[in-house]
């Protein structure tokens, strides 16, 4: 278990984004709404980060960019999603502007989602990212027991000076 960190440690890193709000605030008042900075607590960039980077997301959109798709269609391809996530996951993504929804005047009438412009620009970024994680994950894998291990030895070695 790790122990948290010292207050004193705490303190500057509150104080350090407190800085980095204050100076994004200042900028974005000289400058206008343009200036972006990701470090910034206050910066839209984080929120959008924070759906884009969410592996739900990634997969959604890997399937969009093959065609259109069904709520159904998604639900069945991406293995473990819940209908909660995916609903969640979908709306955040036309709040965005990234993915666009259709309704269908059929009986009963049916939705479709597809991707958007801006969301067929996000599909190069994701796929290197994608390929990535798919290129290394023996690596991952490996780096993680490694990790798993040396955790155990040295919580065992811990317990041990403790009994």
């Amino acid at each position: 278990m790790h122990k948290a960190a010292p207050a004193h440690y705490r303190r500057g890193a509150l104080l350090l984004q407190l800085r980095t709000d204050l100076l994004y605030r200042l900028k974005m008042r000289a400058h206008g709404p343009r200036l972006v900075s990701v470090y910034a607590s206050a910066c839209p960039t984080r929120e959008l980060l924070g759906t884009i980077a969410n592996k739900w997301c990634v997969l959604v959109l890997a399937l969009l960019d093959q065609r259109s798709r069904r709520f159904g269609e998604l639900k069945r391809e991406i293995d473990g999603i819940s209908l909660r996530m995916l609903a969640k996951t979908l709306q955040d993504l036309e709040r965005d502007g990234i993915v666009v929804r259709r309704v269908l005047h059929t009986h009963p009438p049916s939705v479709t989602y597809d991707l958007t412009e801006l969301g067929k620009k996000l599909i190069p970024t994701l796929a290197q990212l994608r390929d990535w994680a798919e290129d290394y994950i023996i690596d991952i894998e490996r780096a993680r027991e490694r990790y798993d291990t040396k955790r155990s030895a040295t919580e065992q070695n811990h317990t041990d000076l403790r009994g």
